[in-house]
């Protein structure tokens, strides 16, 4: 009889472990299955007053991002609070935009300045020219930036500082590399004689 309740505790035993076991990989595969959106949408690590630094091959300043705070995410686009950028030109020209709110795109390569977005351009330590928009989207290693909402231009005098022109459009692309910008549509301006 001692036998017959040693082979039933071990049989007890061994159906209490597939039972948990089987509970185990159950829970597992529901973990597994934590729909994408979900996933996405937890912060994974967040930063507050932080700037980042990109170097070129030469060990250079490239570019460098400063914000308020930033909320990162695993697979979609970091959240940033004032975010300031600025890109250095190989032509020794610097480019800033700031806004309100920003995105970076998880490979470092785009950012998007929402709400009150400015761009602006310094030659030769002196402010050239100044951009107004609702939002920009910046691509970096191209150097590009558009937009297809209204935006405002004000050039400036590169010795006196005085503005000299003003221009409004909707819609817009600016090549940094080239020093171009393009206006879509609905293009007015007012420039002064000099």
């Amino acid at each position: 009889m001692n036998h017959f309740l040693e082979g039933q505790g071990f049989s007890l035993t061994l159906l209490i472990l597939l039972m948990g076991l089987t509970v185990w990989l159950l829970n597992r595969q529901q973990l597994d299955e934590i729909p994408e959106e979900i996933e996405t949408a937890v912060v994974d690590y967040a930063l507050s007053n932080f700037t980042a630094y990109r170097l070129d091959a030469n060990g250079q300043l490239k570019s460098q991002i400063n914000a308020v705070e930033m909320q990162h995410y695993p697979k979609k686009n970091a959240e940033l609070k004032m975010p300031v950028l600025m890109l250095k030109q190989t032509s020794g020209e610097q480019v800033f935009a700031t806004a309100e709110r920003g995105e970076v795109s998880p490979n470092n390569e785009d950012f998007w300045l929402l709400a009150n977005a400015k761009v602006w351009r310094i030659q030769q330590q002196q402010l050239d020219l100044e951009v107004f928009s609702d939002n920009f989207h910046w691509n970096q290693p191209q150097q590009i930036a558009k937009t297809d909402v209204p935006v405002k231009i004000l050039q400036y005098q590169p010795v006196t500082q005085k503005l000299i022109g003003t221009t409004e459009g909707v819609g817009m692309t600016i090549w940094f590399d080239s020093r171009q910008l393009e206006l879509h549509s609905q293009v007015k301006g007012t420039y002064e004689k000099q």
